[in-house]
């Protein structure tokens, strides 16, 4: 053997003659050693770029699933050991399901379904499938297939060996533990409805049969103890389906029909999904719609009255009269054989208690018209047992976060006055939960509306609220009023929230309210966490301490958790390193990387980001984000794109795929390989100035980036969309520090706007300006000069920006309208603007087609006015 010294004099005699030998190498060949500078990104390359979609983790975490999505190629799921030694790809497919850790199933775009043994890797393959599920004990794969012009639904074992085939058949439904099934089925002119059990063997048995109609609208209890549905009944005479309800007791094997001389006279059961058909969870009542034989109420027969003294106004009733005049909900107890309507034309909206024996039913023509974007309104509570129904709460708001029922059905919780109140709907107590504790739940966004830090669920048996502050989660408990912090993310900045579970075929029953979830605080918890720009995931222990599972300074995403084990998988990313999937054994520091996409980013030249610092009129500092050409030379100066919105500063560790498919046209990773700088500033309002005060903020950032050295300060483009469209138009009257502009789906007239009606709802607009986004604070009357001031129309002679307007031509959202008010105003001062109009979108493109075009025509106008290529014949016919 050599001695220490010796070996070492050997080794250290090799490296010197390796670096003596890459010296004289480097000598002779001086471009050896050079790195090659990356190129940028180009169109032709966008199609390399796919999103990573994280699906599936298996009950012990020794599997993990997960789907890279693309805009112009065929999707790939992926199926991944969690210590990385096997992996299965499937191309066309994005999603799949785990059947312990045995097995995995996927379905592609063909119908081409393939049963993957995850040990052995044999996969079956079964073709034209619709639909499939696993039973919930593991042991049987159920498909629907189409064969020889007909569905049927088959099942299977776990290796794809076809046990049972049950043809013709129309819908199924499976309980929420999978151990059975009913479907709809019709053969030779005979409707059945057939109950499929999954045990050591496959039972199957008929619980309805008719010659009549077929069934239809199948819907299990909560405990899979009862099932409810519906059956065609068509009226000869009229033609209208009167479907007749029924509901199974899978208990005592007996099946209810509900006589129909208990509907009220005039009225029906609807059928389909405005049905509503439901169950309680006890299975002992059964809900759903009930319409008037009349199409269209007499109340909009001949000519249209707009009331003065409307609370609705009648484009609202328009929409929303179907249910206030022509529906009724109802409620039939099979084993009693007893009905009930619930809501009438006095109390026609309403929602359930979670175990649905309470009502809570409202109208919103109470209180007169409001201005707001969800009104207040009476509410009123029935006991369904009794009929009995009082007064609930007055002058209450309708928003979905000031209110929250209890899983359990014991309690309605509502946000007023600044506190979280509790109502017993047994005792009919209210009580108010937070007062005596002091507790900041909610906060004012530029002090126009309030918004609630909201509750975040219950005790598993409704013995306690769980709420959120600015940072921390709150347990109060009821008996005693004792308030518990749970968290301690004060101390630290970071805000805590809690993970809700996925469950992929969650069922929300029709009627239900808001019901949030039950949360066991003796289990762990899995929190989300944020600080400023930093991310992660903790687990709150029972003892209250918090451990992280992974948090830093970069954007964390999707977190999964295995169901009987503490393994975790979750996205990270930051804007200069794609997306990539991680999996967690729940300890820190032992997270390892599974998948990075998008691996061909590293080949090209990327954007470099920093933050920058910058003052309003005011003297308040803003932040906003600055990103550098993909391809920088220090030496040059470069034209920029300002992107506006709100505040965008949130956006920093975002990872930005390149690509021609884009809502709202606006890409930073394609402008910034195309040499641009983009600015992101953040906008800071002023009550009654939204105009102004995105103007001040976004011309001082501007400012504050040219005063850099870096941008051509003559060649500045401005672009917004919706809200930042709006903005956009206003600041072009304030300034001439934009060389060009492209506006889309934009307000350009607040008066014209305040005095319209909303497309969508059938709503005064009047809402968007009082209480909202635009956060004027007043109406159009009190304050005239101010609707004047923050208008873009009233500085539209001013505008000496070139500006590409555009819009969707089924915009109900702001009506295209405004977009075509801008550009004839433009037009007549003789400016230089073109207008873009996309049929077949709304307000933001959805449709390829228009989203590549779009695309493109931003690539040209910027290119033409900021960077001075030679211009293409649509903007030369255009603005020339």
């Amino acid at each position: 053997m050599l001695s220490c010294k010796k070996e070492n004099t050997i080794l250290f005699g090799k490296v010197y003659q390796w670096v003596n030998f890459l010296i004289l190498l480097l000598v002779a060949c001086p471009n050896y050693g050079q790195v090659l500078p990356k190129k940028a990104v180009t169109e032709t390359d966008y199609h390399l770029w796919g999103t990573l979609y994280t699906d599936k983790i298996s009950d012990k975490g020794n599997w993990v699933s997960y789907a890279m999505r693309y805009d112009e190629n065929p999707d790939t799921l992926f199926v991944k050991r969690s210590d990385g030694k096997k992996m299965y790809t499937f191309a066309k497919s994005n999603a799949g399901a785990f059947s312990g850790e045995r097995q995995f199933v996927c379905r592609d775009n063909d119908g081409r379904l393939s049963l993957l043994d995850l040990e052995k890797g044999k996969i079956s393959i079964i073709e034209e499938v619709e639909s499939y599920s696993f039973s919930g004990n593991g042991h049987y794969l159920i498909t629907v297939e189409g064969k020889a012009n007909q569905r049927v639904l088959q099942l299977r074992n776990t290796r794809g060996e076809l046990l049972q085939s049950i043809a013709g058949i129309d819908q199924f439904r499976m309980t929420s533990t999978k151990d059975a099934l009913v479907c709809t089925i019709e053969n030779g002119g005979v409707y059945q409805v057939l109950m499929v059990t999954f045990g050591s063997t496959i039972g199957k048995s008929v619980v309805a049969e008719s010659g009549s109609g077929k069934f239809l609208q199948l819907i299990w209890n909560a405990d899979g103890q009862s099932v409810a549905f519906l059956r065609e009944n068509k009226d000869s005479i009229s033609a209208i389906n009167r479907p007749a309800v029924f509901c199974f007791s899978v208990k005592n094997t007996t099946l209810f029909q509900m006589e129909p001389n208990k509907i009220p006279e005039g009225f029906y059961v609807e059928s389909g999904f405005a049905s509503g058909l439901t169950l309680s969870p006890d299975g002992k009542r059964v809900f759903f719609t009930i319409r008037k034989e009349v199409a269209i109420a007499e109340k909009f027969d001949g000519a249209q009255v707009w009331n003065g003294n409307d609370a609705v106004v009648y484009p609202e009733r328009q929409t929303v009269g179907d249910i206030e005049f022509n529906t009724r909900i109802a409620a039939w107890w099979p084993e009693q054989d007893r009905f009930m309507q619930i809501t009438d034309q006095s109390k026609p909206f309403g929602f359930l208690n979670a175990s649905e024996d309470f009502a809570i039913t409202y109208n919103k023509n109470d209180l007169g018209p409001q201005y707001k974007m969800e009104r207040n309104v009476n509410f009123f509570v029935t006991d369904l047992e009794t009929g009995q129904k009082n007064l609930l709460l007055e002058n209450q708001s309708t928003e979905l976060e000031t209110s929250s029922l209890s899983p359990g059905g014991k309690y309605f919780a509502y946000f007023k006055d600044n506190d979280w109140w509790v109502y017993n709907f047994l005792t009919g107590a209210h009580s108010n939960v937070t007062g005596r504790h002091g507790l900041q739940l909610a906060d004012w966004e530029d002090k126009i509306w309030q918004i609630n830090y909201r509750i975040v669920g219950w005790g598993i048996h409704d013995e306690c609220i769980l709420i959120y502050d600015q940072f921390d989660i709150w347990q109060i408990d009821f008996k005693g009023n004792k308030a518990v912090r749970l968290t301690r993310g004060k101390e630290s900045g970071i805000t805590f929230r809690i993970v809700p579970p996925v469950d992929s075929e969650f069922y929300a029953p029709y009627f239900t309210g808001h019901i949030d979830a039950a949360i066991n605080t003796k289990n762990k918890i899995m929190l989300s966490a944020k600080r400023n720009n930093e991310s992660g995931y903790y687990i709150l222990d029972p003892n209250g301490s918090t451990k992280p599972i992974v948090f830093g300074d970069f954007l964390t995403t999707k977190i999964l958790k295995a169901s009987k084990a503490n393994v975790y998988v979750f996205e990270s990313q930051k804007y200069n390193s794609p997306p990539e999937l991680s999996i967690s054994m729940g300890k820190e520091g032992t997270n390892t990387k599974l998948f990075q996409s998008n691996l061909q980013h590293y080949k090209y030249a990327w954007a470099k980001q920093e933050k920058i610092y910058y003052r309003d009129s005011k003297n308040t500092l803003l932040t906003g984000i600055l990103y550098y050409p993909a391809v920088y030379n220090p030496e040059k100066k470069y034209p920029m794109i300002v992107h506006i919105y709100q505040t965008q500063s949130y956006l920093l560790h975002y990872y930005i795929n390149p690509s021609l498919h884009n809502m709202a046209g606006f890409n930073t990773s394609n402008l910034t390989a195309q040499g641009y700088f983009v600015l992101l500033p953040d906008i800071e309002y002023e009550l009654g100035n939204p105009g102004v005060s995105a103007s001040d903020c976004v011309i001082a950032a501007t400012k504050a980036v040219v005063s850099k050295g870096v941008v051509d300060s003559s060649k500045i483009g401005l672009i917004g969309h919706s809200f930042g469209g709006y903005e956009t138009n206003f600041i072009l009257g304030q300034t001439n520090l934009f060389a060009s502009a492209i506006s889309g789906a934009s307000v350009f007239d607040l008066a014209g706007w305040y005095l319209s009606i909303g497309w969508i709802f059938g709503r005064p607009e009047m809402w968007r300006f009082e209480t909202q986004q635009w956060r004027m604070g007043k109406s159009l009357f009190e304050d005239r000069k101010g609707y004047e001031r923050n208008s873009p129309l009233t500085y539209v002679d001013k505008i000496e920006t070139p500006v590409l307007i555009w819009t969707g031509e089924e915009d109900r959202q702001i009506h295209y309208y405004q977009s075509i008010a801008f550009y004839l105003s433009m037009q007549r001062l003789k400016k230089s603007t073109i207008l873009l109009v996309y049929p077949g979108d709304g307000h933001a493109l959805v449709k390829k087609e228009n989203q590549q075009d779009f695309a493109h025509r931003i690539e040209d106008w910027f290119g033409y006015y900021l960077k001075g290529e030679s211009p293409k014949k649509w903007i030369t016919e255009g603005v020339q």
